[in-house]
């Protein structure tokens, strides 16, 4: 866990400005900026024209009102997320600096990950917040492939849940916004409040299926992918779990392993 901004201005020079300069969204500058970790004229025109955007105090300096819309200046938990598809030796887990971990339940209307149950298990006793996910496949209804889900995860320690939003439709006329609706109704009802309810995607997934107009997505947790910079995917405005990485390397893990943050849950 960690602090990652102070306040930055023009004539700043530090590895901070070179993170800032790789989050503010590409829309935030005409020519593209690069990521030097020299805050100069382009930068400051970069961040004052996002924080235009943002309804913020567009006077170029980034302190934490700003930083916290970029999600620069919130305190950090580190986590990783895996399926089948990665062996985790948990015999050899070591959980340094690491605070949750989230683990594929489902696909689809009849599909159960084959390593869901055990590792779930063996998170929650290495003592990690433990999150699922369901891969949606559209070729069954809402209720059909939320049933799959909430049965893989039943009895589970599970503290988040998330729909997986990557797949394609079966046709072009599919209603995509309900059918996503329905599946988070669902689900969402059948959860205590305490277990977050979320969406993993990307902004060129949603811009693609011409869902960023649909704000009511944003009352659930964004848990964004972008491999190169901080997601900012409409309409949301700030991420909860950002999935940084596809190359990560853990010694207990034989593999690639993705590599994801999450803003720090505060005790209540």
């Amino acid at each position: 866990m960690y602090h990652i901004y102070s306040v930055l201005k023009k004539g700043s020079q530090s590895t901070q400005v070179t993170q800032l300069q790789r989050s503010l969204p590409t829309w935030a500058s005409n020519e593209p900026l690069a990521a030097d970790g020299i805050f100069g004229s382009k930068t400051e025109k970069a961040v004052e024209a996002f924080q235009s955007a943002m309804e913020l105090t567009a006077d170029g300096v980034v302190g934490k009102a700003t930083a916290s819309v970029l999600g620069l200046w919130t305190e950090i938990e580190e986590g990783f997320d895996a399926s089948h598809w990665q062996e985790i030796l948990w015999d050899e887990f070591e959980k340094g600096d690491l605070s949750f971990a989230i683990f594929k339940a489902s696909q689809g209307a009849t599909y159960k990950d084959p390593q869901f149950s055990k590792n779930v298990e063996q998170a929650a006793r290495c003592g990690l917040d433990v999150g699922a996910y369901h891969f949606c496949s559209f070729q069954a209804s809402p209720l059909a492939e939320a049933e799959n889900f909430l049965e893989s995860i039943s009895g589970k320690p599970i503290d988040s849940v998330f729909l997986d939003l990557e797949a394609d439709a079966p046709s072009d006329s599919f209603d995509f916004e309900e059918w996503i609706s329905l599946w988070l109704a669902i689900v969402s009802a059948s959860m205590p409040p305490r277990i977050e309810v979320g969406i993993y995607t990307s902004s060129r997934y949603l811009r693609e299926k011409n869902l960023q107009a649909f704000t009511h997505l944003s009352k659930y947790a964004l848990w964004g992918v972008n491999w190169s910079r901080q997601p900012m995917v409409v309409p949301w405005s700030q991420w909860s779990y950002w999935q940084y990485t596809s190359k990560g390397s853990m010694p207990w893990i034989l593999g690639d392993v993705d590599l994801n943050r999450r803003v720090k849950k505060r005790l209540v």
